[in-house]
């Protein structure tokens, strides 16, 4: 009986001491988390990419606004057409939404609507809004990009912001 188990566990004793392939089993263990390491950096480099650009981009035309005095006053169409010229976002003018309003138009006064005192809720970029105001208005020019992602976990919910705020002189 002790012998016909010996003849059992003999070759299992043989396979777990052989070495051969012990590199194949280890390269299969880590290879699969490091090439995914490398793909979320990647990732996250396109990230900062699509910032850059829309944040450069963005204050190009804030500066070029200033430049031409706000004349013709800004609308949506051509501060995101401008943002497109000047950027290397990818699908810009799918992924990009503009948005230029008065300052008093996102900040309401909650104390003066009788609302609590507590700051009013963030308002996400409206890409339809678009009021330039008259003279002396304090403009908000807001931008938002998407960026297009290829990791499956993220699917289409990362997205970059920008703004900027200026002055109107007439």
């Amino acid at each position: 009986m002790f012998r016909a188990a010996l003849q059992i566990l003999r070759p299992l004793r043989r396979f777990g001491g052989d070495r051969r392939g012990a590199s194949a089993i280890e390269f299969a263990l880590v290879s699969a988390p490091f090439l995914f390491m490398i793909v979320g950096v990647m990732q996250l480099g396109l990230v900062y990419v699509t910032s850059a650009s829309l944040n450069g981009a963005l204050a190009r035309e804030i500066d070029r606004l200033i430049a031409a005095n706000m004349t013709p006053p800004p609308s949506n169409g051509t501060v995101k057409s401008n943002i497109c010229n000047t950027s290397s976002i990818v699908s810009c003018s799918a992924n990009v939404e503009v948005e230029v309003d008065t300052l008093t138009a996102l900040v309401p006064n909650p104390i003066a609507n009788g609302a609590s005192t507590s700051a009013p809720a963030f308002v996400d970029v409206r890409a339809a809004q678009s009021n330039a105001g008259g003279a002396q208005t304090v403009l908000v020019i807001r931008a938002r990009a998407a960026v297009p992602s290829f990791l499956p976990m993220f699917g289409s919910n990362l997205v970059v912001y920008a703004g900027g705020v200026v002055r109107r002189a007439t």
